[in-house]
């Protein structure tokens, strides 16, 4: 039962992003704040832990971005890409992820959700995004 529920509701882990802030010791028993961030992922609805465009401006469509593709771009890191699939639509969405969210590999591929952590970079980009 429970993966038929992941599958029809494929909105059930869209409601929080989680970040875990602790503090750790190190070998001179110096403290710093380490955190971790725990990010829903599915493969329409938020792929690689990013929130699909709800909506599109240049042709007014609700919900057209499901051209979903994972760009590797030449400095070695990676962008998503969202297509549009409203009516003559064209229009693209690009957001380069960060080092800590190229490592998300489930993305598109896990049709049921997946809850993942990775450690949190401090990256103001990334928290405009948080």
């Amino acid at each position: 039962m429970i993966p038929i529920v992941l599958k029809e509701l494929a909105g059930l882990g869209l409601h929080t992003r989680i970040l875990h802030l602790n503090l750790q010791s190190n070998s001179q028993d110096e403290q710093h704040c380490h955190a971790v961030r725990y990010v829903w992922t599915h493969r329409g609805r938020r792929p690689w832990g990013l929130d699909t465009p709800s909506y599109c401006s240049r042709c007014n469509s609700i919900k057209s971005f499901r051209g979903i593709e994972r760009i590797n771009n030449p400095d070695g890191s990676f962008s998503i890409q969202f297509k549009c699939h409203g009516p003559s639509c064209t229009k693209s969405v690009t957001i380069p992820l960060t080092a800590a969210e190229s490592r998300l590999t489930q993305g598109p591929r896990d049709p049921y959700g997946k809850w993942q952590c990775h450690d949190f970079q401090w990256d103001q980009t990334l928290l405009e995004r948080f």
